[in-house]
């Protein structure tokens, strides 16, 4: 029977192949030759997280060359550095390799067909530069020339923009209820407003009425 090494070790193999083969389709339709789209090449630990918000999918391994065929125009990608070291354990059983990871960066591109993309950043020698070059980790992309095609910011998501966007629903519906509200007597009025109030205002306006 196998040992569980070898078996591991097979499947890793069979990852690296798939990953270094022909590249990931990021667009959908019948897949385009290569002189049609332009080739974006994920090396040197480079883990690319979303590209025009489709999540692509990762690999175990961070030091693999991955693909991804994109078409002529303007795309979104969201990436991150990620790289393993081997490091001492601490007792018997502890861990003798650590993953360093940055935070997720993003960079819009245009591109065209036939282009060749990379992604230019600093090299680090150990595991202590890792760390600290994973906190300020930024990369650019660039051509098969070297000429820079974007700059990668920190990737924010749109945490704010969602709840900017609830805090705009809310108002309309209290703009509404307010509408309705007009012109009645004062308790039917207050009952109005009630029964258009969220959970949370009625909270807050029983702990305010039983001061």
């Amino acid at each position: 029977m196998r040992s569980l090494r070898g078996i591991l070790l097979l499947v890793i193999v069979a990852m690296v192949s798939a990953c270094t083969g022909k590249p990931v389709k990021t667009y959908e339709g019948a897949a385009l030759p290569d002189k049609d789209v332009a080739i974006l090449t994920a090396s040197d630990n480079i883990e690319v997280i979303e590209i025009d918000g489709t999540e692509m999918t990762t690999y175990l391994l961070s030091n693999i060359e991955t693909m991804y065929a994109l078409k002529p125009g303007k795309h979104r990608i969201v990436f991150n550095y990620t790289s393993v070291w081997s490091v001492a354990p601490k007792g018997q059983d502890g861990p003798r390799s650590e993953a360093v990871e940055s935070p997720a960066q993003v960079v819009e591109i245009e591109v065209k067909a036939g282009d060749s993309l990379s992604f230019e950043f600093d090299d680090v020698e150990n595991i202590r530069e890792a760390r600290a070059f994973a906190e300020r980790f930024t990369a650019n992309l660039v051509d098969s020339q070297g000429n820079v095609l974007g700059a990668s910011d920190l990737y924010v998501k749109q945490v704010e923009q969602e709840m900017g966007e609830q805090v705009a629903v809310a108002g309309v519906q209290a703009g509404q209820l307010e509408s309705k509200a007009a012109g009645l007597p004062p308790l039917e009025a207050m009952k109005v407003i009630w029964e258009g109030a969220s959970t949370e205002d009625k909270k807050a306006f029983l702990k305010w009425a039983f001061k």
